[in-house]
């Protein structure tokens, strides 16, 4: 890893703007990208986030109670809601990994940081503690379109759990399970027409 760590020269800060979660307005958003061990973004290099927070109004502290502690987040420019850094990550891992980005979204290189880091800065649990090969293989399948019983192949995509659980949106979640339980439902119903059906004639025939 720290041969990884000093391969890179610069680090890149990136800007986009996103929906934010709680008004729906467009709102900037700023992430240090920094491929070591696993991509590190806003959030979790206390270093970087410092420079974050004196250069952009929006990146701020958040101070929660322990273990939590102090996190440092992007805010929207319009009603001041902070935007989780899981979201961040996930835009950044399905950008570099995949290709992928949402309708419209521009990542711009904002600038870049030397890059002065040093291993203990990175605050990476050990190998033998848990290992990054490890947590490559626990994958879940997402479903793009939210609807779980969609298995086709297009429909599908592999990501770790963290990214998993972050993937889209409370309300496309809770609309997804009210259409699983009524296909559910429907389907349940028209087996037991079958059923009653099927009785119904067999006894006819008697």
């Amino acid at each position: 890893m720290a041969k990884e760590l000093g391969a890179t020269k610069e680090i890149p800060i990136l800007k986009w703007t996103w929906k934010c979660w709680n008004c729906g307005n467009a709102t900037p958003v700023v992430s240090y990208c920094l491929e070591a061990n696993y991509l590190q973004s806003i959030g979790m290099i206390e270093k970087l986030d410092l420079i974050l927070v004196e250069k952009y109004p929006l990146v701020r502290l958040i101070k929660y109670p322990k273990p939590i502690g102090r996190v440092i987040a992007n805010f929207c420019e319009h009603c001041g809601k902070p935007q989780g850094n899981s979201y961040i990550s996930r835009e950044l891992q399905l950008w570099k990994y995949y290709g992928r980005k949402e309708e419209g979204r521009q990542f711009l290189v904002e600038m870049t940081l030397p890059n002065n880091l040093t291993v203990e800065d990175l605050k990476i649990e050990s190998v033998e503690s848990q290992p990054y090969e490890v947590r490559v293989l626990e994958g879940e399948m997402h479903h793009k379109d939210f609807n779980w019983e969609n298995n086709d192949p297009s429909n599908l995509i592999l990501l770790c759990k963290d990214c998993h659980n972050g993937m889209g949106s409370k309300t496309n979640a809770r609309r997804s399970r009210k259409q699983v339980r009524d296909e559910r439902r429907i389907r349940r119903e028209k087996k037991q027409a079958d059923k009653w059906r099927e009785n119904y004639y067999a006894q006819k025939r008697k």
